[in-house]
């Protein structure tokens, strides 16, 4: 199942502005930014192109005798069929992080060719800047940070007519049982696949936890590579706290602490998707409407969307 993301719509709002600049659209692995940049192109450009510096490190050649992007563009129209239109093609440069000198490129293209449309996606970009002493473009990019699925984003597509209720909504106000429960029920589907969008396909797919918890896992050992291949002083500092990651992830959620001024943690058990959960203090969900009570759990502060 593809999930909407929400970041589509901020990219729509920059396609269009009269100070846009290359997009830096920074995040973790695994969160959809490829698929985010990808399906924008085909939503809002004639024509889309991906350029991926892991999966073709050849393209790299195109950047290293100067930065004019005229060049850039004519050697990089040889690297695939899609014409290099401005205005009309989404050009996305994706795990920038392994060619510095098309992140330093960035810069050329604000300033002497900004009828370009492009987005830079990168992982660990803080983390390659700093090994690879690369120079960053300040000023001449439009960084986005992208993260997990939001809960607004899950419910949207696993529970349409509620989320439809939500949108509705002009004021804050008291809202029936039937949608709490609802609201409660997805939150906590929520919770077990953890926003990661496999994750979450898969348990909106009604694929079960087995296959929930299978993604999971594979995300957390890539992590893990990640953590161990930027590691400046291997086996010393990076490989004791890599030993927190290891292990499967918990379906079962469970509190540890109590939250707030003498609120306890209560616990309680639903039936959900088929699976038994555990949920846990969740009274910590930011509200964009007045406090309501989950049977069994303490006062949360609503759901934010």
């Amino acid at each position: 199942m593809q999930i909407k993301r929400d970041i589509i719509d901020r990219f729509k709002a920059w396609k269009d502005s009269p100070d846009r600049k290359p997009i830096l659209l920074k995040g973790a692995r695994q969160i959809g930014k490829t698929w985010a940049a990808e399906e924008f192109g085909k939503e809002c450009f004639p024509h889309s192109v991906t350029f991926d510096f892991v999966r073709r490190p050849e393209l790299a050649s195109a950047f290293r005798s100067n930065k004019d992007p005229e060049r850039i563009i004519k050697e990089l129209s040889l690297y695939t069929e899609v014409p290099l239109i401005p205005g009309k093609t989404l050009i996305i440069f994706d795990e920038i992080q392994e060619c510095e000198d098309a992140f330093n490129a960035l810069k050329y293209f604000c300033e002497d060719a900004p009828e370009y449309h492009i987005i830079a996606a990168g992982s660990l970009l803080g983390v390659a800047v700093k090994k690879k002493r690369m120079s960053v473009p300040v000023g001449k990019v439009n960084v986005m940070r992208m993260f997990p699925l939001t809960f607004r984003e899950f419910l949207r597509m696993a529970d349409e007519r509620t989320f439809q209720y939500i949108e509705d909504m002009d004021a804050p106000e008291h809202l029936p049982d039937v949608i709490m429960n609802k609201l409660s029920l997805e939150f906590r589907r929520y919770q077990v696949c953890g926003g990661m969008p496999e994750a979450a396909s898969a348990m909106l797919d009604v694929k079960g936890t087995g296959a929930v918890e299978d993604v999971l896992q594979g995300i957390l050992d890539l992590y893990e590579l990640d953590f161990s291949k930027y590691s400046t002083n291997p086996g010393t500092v990076a490989e004791p706290s890599l030993a927190t990651c290891k292990g499967k992830p918990q379906i079962h959620l469970q509190g540890s602490s109590q939250r707030g001024k003498g609120e306890g943690l209560r616990r309680f058990t639903s039936l959900a998707g088929g699976c038994r959960y555990d949920i846990s203090d969740i009274q910590c969900v930011q509200a964009r409407y007045p406090a309501q009570r989950l049977q069994g759990s303490g006062c949360i502060q609503g759901i934010r969307l």
